[in-house]
């Protein structure tokens, strides 16, 4: 049976348009990679995260639950559906889900060309850090600043190590809290939180696929 290669073609066609701005084009090939191969958890992703885009959040949650139900240790996906939760004021079920992504693997997808090329993009021979200016968190909700301040005293604490951290504990640490940022909308922080993450761990598929 070919349709699952015929699939993964067609989503590979649909990230490069997505890339492009021609959101409706990729729908077009998400929407026939799901009909070719519907386990294929990368397709109700890519749905989404268009939905996502155009702000049609109660589709986005449904196509991204049946991408969780696919594919629950897939850290992309659990964090994408937290940050539909949000966007749809189901701040519990946003909650949960962001503090599962914190615990999955770094990299859960399968390799393909566009993904690699990623990669190659954010090496680079000499790493910068991009300055993160964390946003005011007063006007959230109790338990969500209380989950964000958690997780930038991580991040500080990380980086209080000097010159003998980790690039894996401070990449670690900039991607959790870029994934929060990303979760509750807080975009601009998140990026810069992101971009850290995928030049400190630039061998990891998780932080760039977030961008």
């Amino acid at each position: 049976d070919l349709r699952p290669s015929y699939a993964r073609a067609r989503i590979r066609d649909a990230k490069a348009l997505e890339a492009v701005g021609r959101d409706d084009d990729a729908e077009e090939q998400y929407r026939s990679a799901a009909d070719l191969d519907p386990e294929d958890p990368l397709a109700p992703l890519g749905l989404g995260r268009l939905a996502l885009a155009g702000e049609r959040t109660e589709e986005a949650v449904r196509h991204l639950e049946r991408a969780y139900s696919l594919n629950r240790g897939d850290g992309v996906v659990v964090t994408t559906l937290a940050r539909a939760y949000a966007r749809t004021g189901l701040d519990a079920l946003a909650r949960k889900r962001a503090a599962e992504a914190r615990g999955l693997p770094r990299a859960q997808h399968q390799k393909d060309p566009l993904r690699e090329s990623v990669l190659a993009a954010a090496q680079i021979t000499a790493l910068q850090i991009v300055h993160v200016e964390h946003p005011s968190l007063d006007e959230m909700e109790t338990s969500v600043r209380e989950q964000l301040r958690a997780s930038r005293a991580r991040l500080d604490s990380v980086l209080s190590q000097g010159r003998g951290v980790s690039a894996q504990a401070l990449g670690n640490a900039f991607g959790d809290l870029g994934e929060l940022y990303l979760i509750y909308d807080l975009t601009q922080a998140a990026r810069s939180c992101l971009i850290n993450a995928a030049r400190l761990l630039n061998t990891e598929a998780r932080w760039p696929h977030l961008l």
